[in-house]
């Protein structure tokens, strides 16, 4: 009877170290894996996890079971690759962000459920796939735009934004699904104001001219280069050599 009670008290001591190492492990690998996060997230989290980030906010989510074609999300896929740059000069980079474009919020993909809605205001600008998105402050509010080219004196900005064209019972519409547009409206940004702009030769003339030998000045350049006041390479052209034209 007592070499089987050593045996059962051994038996009992043998299980509680394995458990006590399993644990212990599991708390490294933990902490290895929560390190890696924030070195490679570079103070995003400021946590083991999102939901303290003061980068902004996590919240849950739960797809209706709608027939909607198209999607409210700028990209189709969410392995987009993004370069955050906060506004205290941090930068650290992400795969799975997007841009919710009926809520005009950029998100982050943490889970099966779950996303991580960044604060703009606590960001300066989010790079994605190569193209830098913005939050600008005017007189209409904040809203995050597509920066399409950026100075100290003048913005061009792209808005993205969605729409739902509703089905149609109508044969000659055939439209049998309700379906999201996206669309894409360009603005200009200057002393602190936002305005519509087109790519035309009047829009161009007044955001750039203030009086009229400017405008001529800037209608030689065109005219010298063979430009095209409907190309956007073309325009940033003009407005990276805008100092010497005028």
């Amino acid at each position: 009877m007592k070499i089987k009670f050593v045996l059962s008290v051994l038996l009992l001591l043998s299980i509680s170290y394995s458990y006590s190492q399993d644990a212990n492990q599991r708390n490294e690998t933990n902490e290895t894996a929560n390190q890696g996060v924030l070195n490679n997230g570079q103070t995003l989290v400021g946590a083991a996890n999102f939901t303290q980030s003061s980068y902004g906010a996590s919240t849950r989510f739960v797809n209706p079971p709608t027939r909607i074609e198209g999607s409210i999300y700028l990209y189709d896929k969410w392995t987009n690759y993004a370069i955050v740059e906060t506004k205290d000069r941090k930068r650290f980079s992400i795969n799975n962000v997007n841009l919710n474009l009926r809520r005009n919020r950029i998100i982050s993909k943490i889970g099966q459920d779950s996303l991580f809605i960044f604060n703009m205001e606590k960001v300066n600008k989010i790079i994605i796939d190569g193209k830098s998105f913005k939050r600008i402050d005017s007189e209409v509010g904040g809203r995050i735009f597509e920066l399409v080219y950026e100075s100290k004196d003048v913005s061009i900005l792209k808005f993205h934004s969605v729409k739902l064209v509703e089905s149609s019972a109508n044969p000659m519409v055939n439209r049998k699904t309700d379906k999201f547009v996206k669309k894409e409206n360009f603005f200009a940004y200057r002393d602190g104001k936002v305005f519509d702009f087109k790519y035309r030769k009047k829009d161009i003339l007044k955001l750039l001219a203030s009086n009229e030998r400017e405008e001529n000045k800037l209608i030689d350049y065109y005219n010298k280069n063979k430009l095209s006041y409907k190309s956007i390479k073309d325009l940033s052209q003009v407005l990276s050599t805008i100092d010497n034209i005028l």
